[in-house]
């Protein structure tokens, strides 16, 4: 999922974050992409009803009345109030949790753990289906508004509170004066005043020395993959600290002050530590970036050379890959349209372009139902889904968010065996041309400035649901951000890769008892039939081929260059054309290593990658 920055009209494009969900155990609901947009602080506290600092101290989930969604219920002991009344403490309830053997988790709801302090924008619950029954709780329950943006947790490494879209670096005077400002309420203290900042100068009285001059191999890696990678220097410690790695969820900067923001390894994936060599898997949510490594005694260190990490595989809570299935035993997947999206031909077919997209270059098995479906939510059901939200509305400052089903069976394997898409249908009716729409466009210079590109959000949601995470990488589709008025429609190597790798681990393996995955094997063009698309009309023959590769250009597009990258995406072969319209353009493969390789034709307006193999 993705993430934009409030619009500034006068000049901006904002970013949406698009944040990743993963659950799993015996039964998990797995929803991985969820777009963002920014709601800025005054609009969050002018809506909240309640706002107080304060710290999680108890837990409890449970199936709700209905027993189709799980809730856990947190309770605060607040520390501050600065809008509103309440007692010392409060329950807030939240989406998501563990129950009976099954997990949900949904981003971008908020997940809270035990002893987490921060300050919280609040409303009053009153949704019945949420409550959560067997609670010995009297407290008032309350929603968190807006979800993830309205709890400014506060980090003890930075001494800063943050959100998914701003940090404020000192946490004492200036955040708190800040909502007080607009609030225009003076802050009450309960019981100790000691805040979470105070607690932290306490930690920073470690006298033992940082680690030093870390570096580590291999350079460039992919994440989610169970790769390892060696940090070598001194000062590590002898007893496990942790390892951070920047957080590609968050583009791995805090876009309010640039900031590092880092993701831990788990401890499962930390195989080794010593005083000098630490040797560590890449978690799934890694991105590119400088590491940080934390000793035992909170002292830090950070290297100076960054990590590439190429791409990301999604994993489940505990650092496993999670994979494809069959659960209709014909070796695909099977969607269905929503009835009012199947009827909304622009977004329909905005959609099956970013669909095709990653068939067509990776082989996903996905297909469609010929019948659309009335359900449009986020369900345990056993159906695929695209929909707009007008059955299971997305919370406020939600865009988009992908739901991934995977049931634990074993100690090695975690199947998926349903994906549902939501987008927010907020965007489909703009009543002035300075309203905030999407657009559902082919030809991408029709975009303005006040629109969202459907067809790259769905592309980076779609990356989801072929359990790609996100990478920290403008110019991929799977980065998790991106801006209106941008578009964002290709595939890189990288992403063929990854997504290549999840199909074959499909295709390949038994998970359970399921049925494994075949390749899609029909004509596959990089289009929707009634409309006219740049690889329609451009034709690469023979394929497998042996000495020699034709390119025939029928199209109206001006061809520019063509590429051949392997795999890895290094650059093989590269022709600057000359006569941009040529009929029939000969590229000799002859001494090119028998493979599979990417094929990349570039127009000048259009672009398209496809798989070629050579012989």
């Amino acid at each position: 999922m993705r993430t934009f920055k409030q619009l500034n009209i006068a000049l901006a494009k904002r970013q949406i974050p698009l944040l990743l969900i993963l659950i799993l155990t015996t039964l998990s609901v797995n929803a991985q992409g969820g777009m963002l947009y920014e709601i800025p602080l005054e609009n969050q506290l002018n809506a909240g009803q309640l706002v107080v600092e304060g710290e999680v101290v108890s837990q409890k989930s449970s199936w709700n009345t209905t027993r189709d969604n799980i809730y856990t219920l947190s309770t605060i002991r607040i520390h501050s109030i600065f809008k509103g009344e309440t007692a010392n403490t409060l329950d807030i309830i939240t989406k998501g949790g563990i129950v009976e053997g099954v997990k949900q988790t949904i981003i971008p709801n908020l997940k809270l753990s035990i002893g987490e302090s921060g300050v919280f924008i609040l409303t009053e619950n009153t949704n019945s289906s949420h409550l959560v029954p067997n609670t010995a709780s009297n407290n008032k329950k309350y929603n968190v508004y807006s979800s993830l943006q309205g709890f400014y947790r506060y980090d003890a490494i930075t001494d800063g509170f943050s959100n998914p879209f701003s940090k404020t670096q000192i946490a004492s005077q200036s955040f708190y004066a800040t909502i007080s400002g607009i609030t225009q309420q003076t802050a009450i203290h309960l019981g100790k005043a000691q805040t979470a900042s105070l607690k932290v100068q306490q930690k920073r009285k470690a006298v033992f020395l940082p680690p030093e001059n870390i570096t580590f191999s291999p350079t460039a890696i992919s994440a989610g993959t169970s790769s390892r990678l060696t940090l070598s220097g001194s000062g590590f410690g002898d007893t496990r600290g942790s390892v951070g790695f920047r957080d590609a969820d968050s583009g791995g900067v805090n876009r309010e002050d640039g900031t590092p923001n880092y993701t831990n390894a788990l401890s499962s994936q930390i195989i080794s530590w010593t005083d000098n060599s630490i040797v560590v898997e890449v978690p799934s949510t890694a991105g590119t970036g400088d590491i940080r490594i934390i000793n035992a005694d909170g002292t830090i260190g950070v290297s100076s050379q960054d990590l590439v990490v190429t791409y990301a595989i999604i994993n489940d809570s505990r650092g496993r890959r999670t994979q494809h299935v069959s659960t209709n035993n014909t070796g695909n997947i099977r969607w269905s349209f929503n009835n009012e999206f199947d009827a909304d031909a622009p977004a329909r077919s905005a959609f099956l372009r970013a669909f095709n997209n990653w068939r067509c270059q990776t082989r996903i098995n996905w297909v469609f139902s010929a019948t659309p479906t009335q359900i449009a939510r986020i369900a345990v059901d056993n159906i695929s889904v695209v929909a707009f939200d007008t059955e299971d509305p997305l919370p406020e400052g939600v865009l988009g968010a992908t739901s991934s089903i995977t049931a634990f069976c074993n100690d090695q394997t975690v199947p998926v065996t349903e994906i549902d898409i939501l987008f927010s249908s907020d965007l489909n009716n703009p009543s002035t041309p300075a309203q905030e729409s999407w657009y559902f466009g082919e030809n991408p210079n029709g975009i303005t400035f006040f629109q969202w590109d459907f067809e790259s959000v769905a592309l980076h949601e779609l990356g989801h649901a072929h359990q790609l995470d996100h990478v920290i990488d403008t110019d991929d589709a799977m980065h998790f951000a991106i801006s209106n008025f941008e578009i964002l429609r290709d595939l890189n190597a990288s992403n063929i890769t990854a997504a290549t790798s999840v199909q074959a681990l499909g295709r390949d393996n038994f998970a359970c008892s399921f049925t494994r995955m075949t390749d899609f094997e029909d004509s596959c063009v990089l289009s929707t039939a009634s409309e006219t698309l740049f690889n329609q009309n451009i034709f690469v023959f023979p394929n497998p081929a042996n000495s020699t590769l034709f390119v025939k250009n029928n199209s109206t597009q001006q061809l520019k260059t063509i590429e051949i990258r392997d795999l890895s995406g290094k650059l093989v072969r590269s022709l600057a054309l000359t006569d941009k319209f040529s009929a029939d353009t000969a590229i000799n493969v002859e001494n090119i290593a028998s493979g599979l390789y990417l094929l990349k034709l570039t127009g000048n307006t259009k672009s398209s990658t496809l798989k070629i193999i050579i012989e």
